[in-house]
């Protein structure tokens, strides 16, 4: 149902992974001929000795899960797996899979500007997957979006809703968010603590922006994307400098779990 409605809207992309439990097999349970595939492979295993046939191997596993003839896209998960000491069997692989049809663009997801900067120079993507926020500005602030653009690269954003946090009223925020209540309040005065207001500029300060290709949200039910795609995507230009953030125990949800 949720990728009937994604057909309708003209949503033209789905984004999974092969780590992501059964996504790919529960994808490939449905018709996907109306959209194009984005999956990313699992970290490198230690040791491997033979990193095209891995690589054969793990592009397989998600065509056939996906029951897809190819993919539009295929990244790497984890960016050291690219810039450690299999890096350039894995870059060599990638490309040799784009040459015999499997993938039409290789590229990276990554968590910071400083993992972009170590890819670009070891190669350069197609496609790079970057967070970005209203939250968290650091790449577009870092110049790094625009290089990206100049070397043709097409940037793929996620964590527009920071995991859901920027969509909570004020009084769900956990507790743990506390040391920043003053951020949370000022973003709720801008918002007025309205859902809907809170997705139209969360998704539309990023779809606003021209350096970006894709928007990439994660949803659960019909109703859920119903509500993302009604937001309008509409922006206003306003002060949110007043609720950035650089912080990454905030911005960077895998330190979450930490504290």
């Amino acid at each position: 149902k949720i990728l009937e409605f994604a057909s309708k809207t003209n949503i033209t992309m789905i984004d999974t992974a092969a780590s992501y439990g059964l996504s790919e097999t529960v994808l490939g349970c449905a018709s996907l001929e109306n959209f194009d595939v984005v999956t990313k492979i699992p970290p490198v295993t230690e040791h491997q000795a033979d990193i095209d046939r891995w690589l054969t191997d793990q592009i397989n596993g998600s065509l056939s899960r996906l029951r897809v003839q190819s993919l539009y896209g295929l990244l790497i998960h984890k960016t050291s797996d690219l810039t450690g000491p299999n890096g350039n069997s894995l870059i060599r692989s990638m490309r040799s899979q784009k040459e015999r049809g499997k993938v039409m663009k290789i590229g990276v997801s990554v968590y910071s500007p400083q993992e972009i900067v170590q890819i670009l120079e070891k190669f350069i993507p197609d496609v790079i997957q970057v967070p970005i926020s209203i939250l968290d500005r650091r790449m577009s602030e870092s110049g790094l979006l625009e290089i990206m653009s100049q070397l043709g690269i097409e940037i793929h954003a996620r964590s527009v809703f920071l995991q859901g946090l920027l969509l909570m009223e004020r009084s769900q925020i956990p507790i743990k968010f506390s040391a920043w209540d003053p951020l949370w309040d000022r973003w709720c005065k801008i918002t007025g603590d309205d859902v809907e207001t809170k997705l139209r500029i969360c998704i539309g300060s990023v779809v606003a922006d021209p350096l970006v290709s894709r928007v990439v949200v994660g949803v659960n039910s019909v109703s859920h994307l119903s509500q993302i795609c009604s937001s309008g995507f509409s922006y206003v230009e306003d002060n949110f400098s007043i609720i950035e953030s650089a912080e990454l125990d905030l911005i960077d949800p895998r330190r979450w779990s930490m504290w």
